[in-house]
């Protein structure tokens, strides 16, 4: 099971759930969550929730300017419930608009 997306991010936004309204938004199946979030540019930063645990915070993407590549660009990993949610928000903390390409991968476990 993937979530794959692309998001525009204008200046100085914030986008709170990339994933919000996606069929996998709620892992559907107790899981190993690995994610993949790359940038057009340098200014993005990411923070990562599964329900209410943190799995990260402020990370600096990759720079590569495309969908993540496997298993190269998915250096989050980590497990989930069922029905858990995920969130997966993303800041531009720059004076231009910058994208970034988001995928969510689920391993059954």
């Amino acid at each position: 099971m993937f979530i794959q997306r692309s998001d525009a991010l204008v200046l100085n936004s914030v986008n709170d759930n990339v994933i919000a309204g996606n069929q996998f938004e709620f892992a559907p199946v107790r899981s190993i969550v690995e994610f993949a979030i790359v940038g057009s540019a340098t200014g993005l930063e990411v923070d990562i929730l599964i329900g209410a645990r943190s799995v990260v915070t402020r990370l600096l993407p990759s720079t590569q300017n495309r969908f993540g590549i496997y298993p190269d660009d998915f250096t989050i990993r980590a497990g989930a419930m069922a029905g858990e949610r995920i969130i997966v928000r993303i800041r531009n903390t720059t004076g231009g608009t910058l994208t970034a390409f988001t995928t969510v991968k689920y391993t059954p476990r």
